[in-house]
């Protein structure tokens, strides 16, 4: 399966969450794109459907407010994209196979 960036760093301005997460070696795919051939890019396709649909997979744990005693509540809420754009600006390859998403 291809890399998951892992969270580095993360902070809150406001309403505003922002992360910095660990690199993904390779390149995006819109730099490969002009030495790739249909079934080079049918293949990627492929392997960042699988990709994606094994991010619904991943499940974050959420505290939610406290209850009249003090205690809190927590719930498990599934992966979702903070934007869900999939372009070859943020596909990263390598080695003629999708290595991860970036953005």
């Amino acid at each position: 399966m291809p890399q998951i960036p892992k969270t580095e760093l993360h902070w809150t301005e406001g309403h505003r969450y922002f992360t910095i997460e660990s690199r993904i070696e390779g390149e995006s795919l819109n730099n490969a794109l002009p030495r790739l051939t249909q079934q080079d890019l049918a293949h990627i396709g492929q392997q960042s459907g699988q990709y994606l649909l094994h991010l619904k997979t991943i499940l974050f744990h959420i505290q939610q407010g406290s209850t009249d005693d003090g205690s809190t509540t927590s719930v498990y809420v599934p992966f979702t994209f903070g934007h869900s754009e999939l372009h070859e600006g943020n596909v990263m390859m390598k080695d003629g196979s999708f290595a991860g998403r970036i953005g």
